[in-house]
């Protein structure tokens, strides 16, 4: 999922990867930072099931990717 923050002096994409629970930001097209998210991923996961509610693959993850439904 890209979030994506544009004014005046450019513009700022924040990447997130729900298959490995990492971030990468970048501004004006270029790469700045990265990080793991796993300990937000919850947070990350409801935000994007709210953002999308019809889109199927955004509903089908998981809060807890390590999840074994026990």
């Amino acid at each position: 999922m890209r979030l994506s923050f544009v004014n005046k002096s450019g513009r700022v994409d924040i990447l997130l990867c729900f298959e490995c629970d990492v971030l990468l930001v970048g501004r004006d097209g270029h790469f700045i930072s990265g990080e793991d998210f796993d300990c937000s991923r919850a947070v990350f996961v409801r935000a994007a099931k709210e953002a999308f509610p019809n889109d199927d693959l955004m509903q089908q993850l998981d809060e807890d990717r390590f999840n074994d439904g026990t």
